[in-house]
């Protein structure tokens, strides 16, 4: 019996905007005829299934496997459990692929001895607006997302989490599969459970995946909420997962807070000079936060170009990003901290068992 190199997990779950352009980019790899490709669908009812379905006719060997559970780790586990091939690779249904993103994800694993590999995720906008461009912008920026090293154009090397991962099936005896209580950060937990194991992730600059980031403000809020509330919950499942940069929209946002709330009780108690100190304050760390954005912004400008040329080099279509977007990122850069602050306060708050990471 046919037995592949490969086994490719792609969760998907209300997908229709991206499924079509990520399976296409899949068949299109140049590994692709030593892969077996595994859909995991958590019940999707906005048409996703039937777009598969149809990709399906034209390749057979698409397997379309139910997720009741309807959530990306379970989904991750599915997989594995159903998966033929010793090396495990987990796409992402909101992103595309490099047509060598399978060959170098096995020679960098070959070259290095990493049981996890990965490559350097370059976000792309949803929509052809300013919002979705400067969104996208902002995901290359250090200051929009903690400046994580798969974000890091040029970087590589032994990390500690890569996105979205190519594992020897092996680590998965020996660490666990992915646990299936944490619906956010689950990869950063489970790389952390793979380094204690006594394996090393390898971030390479030979692969690359294009990441569709959320289209508007609305959408970006929600995501980085849930990211906020879900790093709480990893804290409290495996502390030693989380990193100090995780936690750092936490104070500033409990700091904003709290000088309004001083603000707000100075002058429902009359205290003049307690309000104009509170206002001051704010003033102060508001001029703070604006002219950072501001140089990050500028910043993010003067990037813009290297980031087409990489983006231009690695995908077909008009992807490059609009230099007016730019004007739109201190916003941006609100967005993503206060809604991760927020969420990261609402989960620390919220009590939630222990679970068992070794699943």
């Amino acid at each position: 019996m046919y037995k592949p190199i490969v086994t490719i997990i792609l969760p998907v779950r209300n997908e229709q905007a991206h499924i079509h352009q990520c399976i296409e980019s899949i068949y299109q790899q140049h590994e692709i005829d030593n892969c077996e490709i595994l859909v995991i669908d958590g019940m999707s009812d906005d048409g996703t299934r039937e777009i598969i379905t149809g990709i399906q006719r034209e390749h057979p060997d698409l397997r379309i496997i139910d997720n009741p559970a309807k959530i990306v780790t379970s989904a991750v586990n599915i997989g594995i459990r159903h998966a033929r091939a010793d090396i495990i690779m987990r796409m992402d249904a909101h992103a595309i692929y490099d047509q060598d993103y399978i060959g170098a994800c096995l020679r960098v694993m070959k070259e290095t001895g990493a049981a996890n590999v990965g490559g350097h995720a370059f976000a792309l906008p949803s929509r052809q607006t300013l919002v979705s461009h400067a969104i996208a912008l902002a995901h290359h920026s250090p200051f929009g997302l903690g400046g994580a090293s798969f974000r890091s154009i040029g970087a590589q090397g032994f990390v500690e989490t890569v996105w979205p991962g190519c594992f020897k099936k092996e680590v998965f005896d020996k660490a666990g599969l992915l646990n299936d209580k944490l619906q956010r950060s689950e990869d950063i937990e489970l790389n952390y459970r793979i380094r204690k194991a006594g394996y090393r992730i390898y971030l390479s600059s030979a692969i690359k995946v294009y990441y569709f980031c959320r289209s508007t403000i609305y959408s970006l809020w929600q995501q980085r909420w849930l990211d906020g509330k879900g790093i709480m919950q990893t804290l409290r499942v495996n502390a030693g997962a989380v990193r100090p940069r995780h936690f750092v929209p936490l104070p500033a946002t409990a700091l904003c807070i709290g000088v309004i709330l001083w603000g707000i009780t100075a002058l429902l108690i009359n205290n003049s000079p307690g309000f104009y100190a509170s206002v001051i304050t704010a003033g102060i760390g508001g001029a703070a936060y604006i002219c950072t954005a501001l140089i990050f912004s500028m910043i993010s400008l003067r990037d813009i170009r290297q980031i087409n040329i990489t983006i231009k080099n690695g995908v077909t279509g008009n992807y490059r990003l609009k230099k007016r977007a730019a004007a739109l990122l201190p916003v941006i850069f609100a967005t993503l901290h206060f809604s991760y602050g927020l969420g990261s306060i609402v989960g620390l708050l919220q009590r939630t068992g222990r679970s068992d990471v070794n699943v």
